[in-house]
């Protein structure tokens, strides 16, 4: 993975933080090394210490792989990923992010723009739902386990 990710970005990365699962050992090290990649390793047994990508790869299987038939063709598992990542970067509200979708927190946080939740996290609130508003559930690409909920003014 180390490897295909530095084809593609062309620069490796600084570090990488990761468990100490088997597939992290010497080999890997030994290509982290050669790369002038620092492995970092998250606290055995310590809560948060890797929560992030724990708490993906659990959306990863219980939002976009549970209820399909997981393809075998290398091919159109990555189709079926990339159309659920997307959903989970541009549609998906995330609690931790006040409501907002990644992609909403990455472009108030890079533009300098002011830090506010998402539409949801607005109408949780209170803050601008009123009697004109509507909930929309297109699902994405037609796939029936991954929905997209937007709040639109009604006419």
């Amino acid at each position: 993975m180390l490897v295909r990710t530095v084809r593609r970005v062309g620069t490796a990365p600084r570090c990488t933080v990761t468990d100490r699962g088997t597939p992290f050992g010497k080999p890997f090290l030994k290509r982290c090394q050669r790369r002038r990649v620092h492995p970092r390793f998250g606290a055995v047994g310590k809560r948060g210490s890797i929560a992030v990508i724990e708490r993906f790869h659990r959306t990863l299987k219980e939002e976009m792989l549970r209820d399909v038939l997981v393809p075998y063709a290398t091919k159109d598992l990555r189709q079926e990923l990339a159309v659920g990542i997307g959903r989970y970067h541009g549609h998906r509200p995330h609690m931790a992010l006040e409501g907002r979708t990644p992609r909403e927190a990455y472009r108030s946080t890079s533009s300098g723009r002011k830090r506010g939740g998402g539409a949801l996290a607005r109408t949780a609130r209170g803050g601008t739902a009123d009697k004109g508003v509507r909930l929309r559930v297109p699902l994405m690409e037609g796939r029936k386990h991954l929905p997209v909920v937007r709040l639109e003014r009604a006419a």
